[in-house]
């Protein structure tokens, strides 16, 4: 009997809910997470409580937001595409691999990547977050719940966590053809400014030393060389929520002071964001894109990287390359 092969791939991503009865389950899932929201140490105890409340009560709100996206989030579609994707790339290039889905907040769960991971027998695990930024709230969840599940199903193979990759060379690529397209849609593209907008993240996890902003940074730097595009972009950060202190600028702030200095046409670059969700096609594509037109400013967004073979072949040169800086986990 052949063996199967003996890598196996696993895609994090933090999921999202599959019908709008599952959006309060999916949110009480996320705000369960210590990683995603980390509470001071006398409220702990009470996460699992506190984010029942929140779920329950934001779940009618937030499914308007989908209701915008046909009532689900394409994100495990989007991710299903980039697995088949990353498994055609590396048997191109020889090497036999099998890529699963771990989602974070929402099926396909961990668990069930687990179960299939043990199905496939592998020598080695290598989990690739879909996250190009490092970032506990990411990152650092998404793995700690991997290793979790691994421990108590004792799953026997070396497991790595392949490095952050917000500066590999095809990756910046990819993100510089979705900027050349979206350019592309304007009668001047010279005269573009190029936002990019990343997720924001709480302050209080920033000054922990999270590494998320200064690779944001280093992220856009890269793209800006990359297509010569030094002195036309800006950076803005989305999705703050609740009373805590964020990341900034806010995008509104950035599109008040592009306002102010005459801007007209504004091409909004997602980053950190490698497939489409709730952030880009409602934040960006409805609620930014209503808030530029009303101040005169022609908008256009640039594709997200998707299963773009350019991106695809980001993530297999980094599945690819020797982890000298990763994590080895021996769970044997």
């Amino acid at each position: 009997m052949d063996r199967r092969p003996g890598k196996a791939i696993v895609l994090l991503q933090l999921g999202g809910p599959d019908s709008t009865e599952n959006i309060a389950p999916f949110l009480e899932n996320m705000f369960s997470d210590r990683y995603i929201i980390p509470l001071p140490f006398w409220l702990r105890p009470f996460q699992g409580a506190l984010a029942r409340f929140v779920a329950t009560h934001r779940a009618p709100r937030v499914a308007e937001f989908y209701a915008h996206m046909g009532g689900r989030s394409p994100i495990v579609g989007n991710t299903e595409a980039q697995a088949r994707a990353l498994e055609a790339e590396l048997q191109r290039r020889g090497e036999a691999a099998e890529v699963h889905i771990a989602m974070r907040a929402w099926h396909p769960l961990t668990e069930a990547a687990v179960a299939r991971i043990e199905a496939q027998d592998p020598d080695e695990v290598v989990l690739l977050p879909l996250y190009p930024q490092d970032s506990s709230s990411t990152v650092g969840s998404s793995v700690a719940r991997f290793v979790e599940v691994a421990t108590e199903r004792r799953l026997r193979a070396q497991v790595a966590v392949a490095p952050a990759y917000f500066d590999e060379p095809a990756y910046i690529e990819a993100i510089g053809e979705t900027i050349a397209e979206g350019l592309a849609r304007f009668e001047r593209p010279e005269r573009v400014t190029i936002m990019f907008s990343a997720h924001s993240l709480p302050m209080v996890i920033v000054r922990a030393g999270d590494p998320y902003p200064e690779q944001i940074a280093a992220t856009r730097g890269a793209v800006e060389a990359h297509l010569g595009l030094k002195g036309r972009t800006c950076l803005a950060f989305q999705s703050q929520t609740g009373g805590v202190k964020w990341l900034g600028p806010k995008v509104h702030e950035v599109v008040e002071d592009l306002v102010a200095r005459g801007v007209k046409d504004v091409l909004m670059v997602p980053l950190g964001f490698v497939s489409d969700h709730l952030e880009t096609l409602y934040e960006m594509d409805v609620l930014y894109a209503k808030m530029m037109r009303e101040r005169g400013i022609r908008f256009e967004r640039a594709a997200a990287l998707g299963d773009r073979p350019t991106f695809i072949r980001a993530l297999a040169d980094v599945v690819q390359r020797p982890f000298r800086a990763s994590i080895a986990l021996n769970l044997r």
